[in-house]
């Protein structure tokens, strides 16, 4: 539904489908190219660093990166250090607990630094001289995490309906901006269905005023477009 509505807006909508799907095309690579989004890479895949928009697609692959990394029951807390010796241990133990000790800060540094190296520079100061990636991960969904509260997908759907396109910027892009919010909020009590996001994209004040007269005529056709 929202490329047959980018198809509609592009600037040269009297070209053939080709020319329309290859506007779409470069229109997005673009809008990628201009924002150059920053990863955090690893041997398990690629993540954007964290920002204020995507904590749960963030949160969700470095689950996967971790699990596969060995420390993501580190990070849960349900993996820790082992119990001190007490006093009387033999050499033979102390050497055991060394080395299980060894093994877990070993894990618990891979964990810190999986977390830490995948953060924008702005949401580094939410974890500064944290050393416990159970700590790090329990404050950072403590302070991102907005869909976990009550208030959250209310707070989350706001944020949607006042979303507008300025003209600055491929409309692609502000489609894509659009369909995140339906993906965040896809599995709580507030989902916005296909129909709603074309509703709000048709709302009066939703596009640049160069789509006006664009945005009439969708109306009018508003029943052949579901």
């Amino acid at each position: 539904m929202l490329y047959y509505l980018v198809f509609i807006l592009q600037p040269h909508s009297h070209t053939t489908s080709t020319a329309f799907y290859n506007a779409i095309t470069m229109d997005t690579a673009t809008a990628i190219s201009a924002n150059s989004p920053q990863y955090y890479q690893c041997k398990y895949g690629r993540v954007d660093l964290l920002n204020d928009e995507n904590y749960p697609d963030w949160s969700n692959t470095l689950i996967f990166f971790l699990t596969a990394d060995g420390t993501w029951k580190v990070v849960q807390g349900t993996d820790t250090a082992p119990a001190p010796l007490p006093a009387n241990a033999n050499a033979a133990r102390r050497a055991a607990y060394n080395a299980e000790l060894q093994d877990f800060q070993v894990r618990s540094a891979k964990a810190c630094s999986m977390i830490i190296s995948s953060l924008s520079v702005s949401y580094k100061r939410y974890v500064f001289g944290k050393t416990n990636p159970k700590d790090m991960w329990d404050t950072l969904k403590a302070q991102l995490d907005s869909l976990t509260s009550n208030s959250g997908p209310f707070i989350r759907r706001d944020q949607f309906l006042n979303e507008k396109h300025t003209g600055k910027g491929p409309i692609s892009a502000f489609f894509a901006k659009l369909q995140q919010y339906q993906t965040q909020l896809a599995n709580t009590k507030l989902p916005i269905t296909d129909f709603e996001l074309m509703l709000h994209v048709l709302k009066g004040d939703t596009l640049n005023s160069r789509f006006k007269l664009i945005v009439k005529t969708l109306r009018l056709q508003l029943g052949t477009l579901t």
